[in-house]
């Protein structure tokens, strides 16, 4: 496939396996799943498989449909990588493709985690007992399965017991762990490793993203290209500057903190996200105070006077990892209290409080 995208290329090495044995069987697998943190690029990779699976260069399909006109074998290919360019290739990537359902959790403004309901699997339930309407095979993605609820999960597993013939399933998820064990004792799992901080920063500059964003948001991200990607956003950029403001003088800029942090569920969320990237810095910075690299070097003077502030107030450099440890766990309480209905303000100003005290 001509111009593979560099998150597939990254992920070739862990696949090259799964597709060279599906080659030799000419079986796939009728339940797949991928897991991997999130934005590793579980979503591409299913795209890509489907492709793959249905290229009319590549495509693997059964012996019956392995036959020409008058009986004889077809040809096959041996790439690991589908055309790109065929009718099957094309209109998979415009989602033209009948064969190809993707099947999404339903989204809600006001609930930071969405849920798939049986309504989403509806088509998907209908169409049983047809077989593929286009190519080899009828693929239904679905996207973050984890959050299927007991009834979608239910009624697709009766499915994926005894699926259609040349039906695949292609589910993703963060881990196998979140899906119920029926669902995940029918699939073939496909784990999709973290990304190299170098190779985040190869796939930043190929979106041209500013140098001076880059290091920070590769080395922030904990393997995701998504969540680099996601940092290096002006608004994400600004909101971090004015974070680092509040270190500098956290009494002084409490109320503008909390008053913008409550203003939306995405600033409260990105004020919990920049204070866990801080806090991991600082505490890590106990460890070897002299040698300490920092991560977030978009705000390096901000931390150094920071840790030097709190080290001094509390008494120690022990002492102070305490802090940024309690720290730490509040910020994961205030992500499932953040879940319920609850006054964002009062949470917000839970967080920034102990701050204070640090800081002055």
């Amino acid at each position: 496939m001509k111009n593979t995208p560099s998150i597939v290329e990254h992920h070739l090495e862990s696949l090259t396996d799964q597709l060279k044995g599906w080659q030799s069987s000419k079986k796939i697998p009728p339940v797949l799943l991928l897991t991997g943190i999130r934005g590793v690029g579980k979503s591409e990779i299913a795209l890509f498989l489907a492709k793959w699976m249905n290229c009319e260069s590549v495509g693997i399909v059964e012996s019956e449909l392995s036959m020409g006109l008058f009986g004889e074998p077809q040809p096959t290919s041996t790439s690991l990588l589908p055309c790109g360019t065929c009718p099957s290739c094309m209109r998979i990537q415009n989602e033209h493709w009948l064969d190809l359902i993707w099947v999404k959790p339903e989204t809600h403004e006001k609930m930071k985690t969405s849920k798939m309901k049986i309504d989403a699997l509806r088509e998907v339930i209908q169409s049983q007992g047809k077989g593929a309407r286009e190519g080899a095979h009828h693929i239904i993605v679905i996207q973050n399965a984890e959050q299927m609820t007991p009834q979608a999960a239910n009624s697709i597993l009766k499915i994926m017991e005894e699926p259609p013939l040349r039906w695949i399933f292609i589910l993703t998820a963060p881990d196998a762990s979140l899906l119920l064990p029926t669902i995940v004792s029918r699939c073939q799992r496909i784990a999709l490793k973290p990304m190299t901080s170098e190779k985040i920063k190869s796939l930043l500059k190929e979106q041209e993203v500013p140098n001076d964003r880059i290091s920070v948001a590769s080395e922030l991200s904990e393997g995701s290209y998504k969540k680099a990607l996601e940092l290096t956003e002006d608004d994400v950029w600004k909101s971090r500057q004015k974070l680092f403001r509040f270190l500098d003088n956290p009494f002084q800029e409490f109320s503008e903190i909390s008053d913008w942090a409550c203003q939306s569920e995405a600033n409260f969320h990105l004020l919990l996200d920049q204070f866990e990237h801080f806090i991991e810095d600082c505490i890590r910075w106990t460890l070897q105070p002299q040698s300490h690299q920092w991560k977030n070097t978009d705000g390096i003077e901000s931390l150094c006077e920071h840790t030097k502030t709190v080290s001094k107030n509390f008494g120690s450099i022990e002492n102070s990892r305490f802090f940024w440890m309690k720290r730490m766990k509040e910020l994961s309480e205030m992500r499932k209290k953040s879940e319920a209905p609850l006054n964002r303000k009062i949470l917000t100003q839970e967080i920034l409080h102990p701050w204070i005290e640090a800081g002055s």
